[in-house]
């Protein structure tokens, strides 16, 4: 569904509304089908290859009403430590279930734990530097200096192979593999590619982008995108 944000007018719109997608960029509002990223997104055949983002929202919520009443206080009061920012780029303090729905599904997804209480704001830290490139056809070599984070996981989500001069959009990107502090340089990521896209084209970009989760309190950190051109 689109949002609305009035002023005298209205000034802004931002989602979908009937298959029409309302954005706003350097050149100021913009409608359009929403038919432009079509083959860039999963399938229903692909459902069975990702995680399952439903069950996993209605597992939470359901853990929620199950917190006690000082266990949700908690989550109320702390909520202004999480700060978000709408479709708008405004920035606003989330209610307490919109904070524990956030941190729970990350962290049950990538650690099948989930927390009662709402936790201190951490410190998530810098990424190494990433890069990545492929030797054959059936092989894409992550690769970076020193060890990953401990307490954290890195999430790598890739976009499926694209013409040389196209960007990747957020929606383009699903989540492949999950790495730890073990995981260690350089990390072959083409079988978890191959169950979602398959094998790629020699000459087509893939791009590729990285996140640190706590695996205590479900917080991610900064994204690092990289892209390299299949060889």
């Amino acid at each position: 569904m689109a949002s609305v944000k009035y002023g005298a007018i209205i000034t802004s719109m931002k989602g979908k509304i009937g298959g029409i997608v309302f954005q706003g960029g350097a050149s100021g509002e913009i409608a359009k089908l929403d038919a432009v990223a079509a083959s860039a997104k999963l399938t229903k055949a692909d459902a069975g290859r990702v995680f399952p983002t439903k069950s996993v929202i209605a597992l939470v919520s359901g853990s929620w009403r199950n917190l006690t009443a000082a266990q949700r206080l908690s989550w109320t009061t702390g909520a202004v430590n999480f700060p978000a920012i709408n479709k708008f780029g405004v920035a606003y303090t989330p209610k307490g279930y919109q904070v524990f729905m956030r941190l729970n599904s990350q962290l049950f997804n990538y650690q099948g734990a989930i927390i009662n209480s709402c936790p201190v704001p951490l410190s998530v830290p810098a990424l190494p530097v990433f890069s990545a490139a492929n030797a054959a056809t059936n092989n894409i070599d992550v690769t970076w200096a020193g060890a990953l984070a401990t307490g954290f996981k890195l999430l790598i989500s890739v976009t499926q192979p694209m013409a040389l001069g196209n960007n990747a959009k957020p929606s383009f990107y699903k989540l492949v593999k999950v790495l730890t502090s073990a995981s260690t340089s350089p990390n072959d990521i083409f079988t978890s590619f191959a169950s979602i896209y398959g094998s790629f084209p020699v000459g087509a970009r893939i791009w590729l982008k990285f996140q640190y989760v706590s695996v205590d309190t479900g917080e991610k950190g900064v994204t690092q995108i990289v892209s390299f051109i299949t060889t």
